[in-house]
């Protein structure tokens, strides 16, 4: 098939239930895009049109290269399960007419809060390269998207034994192989994956969110971020930990 949206949910139930719900937003906004599910449930719901069964190792849990390496898709947009669309997004499948992957700046560099020094844990990559996330990821497949993904499997995998088998975060791997590849990279704006537990500046309606609300639905994050589509900087009411940010 030409093009779809994938996610992956193995482990804990709730991974499954999120993705549901994202889902059938996708669904709510893109009824003509089919979903593919990389799962190890035995069970699931009915929003998703292709099921892949996949084993579930612990330390593995973000592991995502190796399932996106069996896309069904030529092009594809990945979705974090606690993801949550409140719009179309097709024209991001259209970036791939010019790159072979898109996604958006992290809000925080996780690396340096991983590393038992502090500094980056991946060596050979500058530090004025950003982190990117890897929550909403677009690409295209091709030799070098291949290698990219590859890499970046290959990459997590040193970094669950460089971690004495913890699931490591997936995002400085990541970095790191886009370093290294030959694949064009496009930026999607925050508005394409807005991590609603951070500040945030935006222009024009957030599309889709990304985290976990704590309070209230997405819809009422929603509302909030979109109540103007203008020039605007989000301050949540709380950190992801918990406390106050502070205006």
């Amino acid at each position: 098939m030409s093009y779809g949206i994938v996610y992956i949910a193995t482990g804990l139930t709730r991974f499954l239930a999120e993705a549901a719900v994202s889902a059938e937003s996708v669904k709510r906004h893109m009824p003509d895009v089919p979903i593919q599910l990389f799962t190890d449930a035995e069970k699931v719901p009915s929003d998703f049109d292709r099921i892949e069964r996949v084993p579930h190792e612990p330390a593995r849990r973000y592991d995502k290269a190796s399932c996106l390496l069996h896309t069904p898709f030529e092009r594809t947009v990945f979705l974090d399960t606690d993801t949550y669309l409140t719009h179309p997004i097709g024209e991001v499948f259209d970036l791939l007419d010019r790159f072979d992957i898109a996604a958006a700046h992290a809000p925080a560099r996780r690396s340096h809060s991983f590393a038992p020094d502090g500094k980056w844990i991946i060596d050979g990559v500058p530090d004025a390269m950003a982190e990117i996330n890897t929550g909403v990821v677009a690409f295209r497949r091709g030799p070098a998207t291949t290698a990219f993904l590859e890499r970046w499997r290959d990459l997590y995998t040193e970094d669950i034994a460089r971690m004495a088998g913890k699931s490591p975060p997936d995002q400085p791997s990541f970095c790191k192989a886009v370093y290294e590849s030959e694949v064009r990279c496009c930026v999607l704006p925050p508005e394409y994956n807005c991590r609603f537990m951070f500040p945030g500046s935006f222009s024009g309606p957030v599309k889709v969110l990304h985290g976990r609300p704590k309070d209230g639905t997405f819809e009422d994050i929603a509302a909030r971020l979109n109540e103007t589509d203008g020039r605007r900087f989000y301050i949540p009411p709380t950190q992801p930990s918990g406390k106050p940010f502070e205006n």
